[in-house]
């Protein structure tokens, strides 16, 4: 994983893509903190559907019973 920062990243674009297309995440910081992942486009599409299976697989409950939490917000004098 490498790590780049955004000015950096828009200066040498095609090193990130390149990094990605070896299949190495790219990391872009904004302000020291991490923004945006750079990946390749086979990696995310088996990502996306590999998530997509999980879901579709969660088992169903026809009686799931949600209760909302009794905890309040508190009042705040301003």
């Amino acid at each position: 994983m490498k790590k780049w920062q955004l000015q950096e990243a828009k200066q040498k674009f095609s090193s990130v893509v390149d990094g990605a297309l070896k299949g190495d995440i790219q990391i872009i910081t904004r302000h020291g903190k991490d923004v945006v992942a750079v990946v390749k486009l086979t990696d995310f599409l088996n990502l996306q559907n590999d998530f997509r299976k999980f879901l579709l697989n969660v088992p169903k409950t026809e009686n799931l019973e949600i209760e909302r939490s009794k905890i309040y917000k508190r009042d705040i004098e301003l």
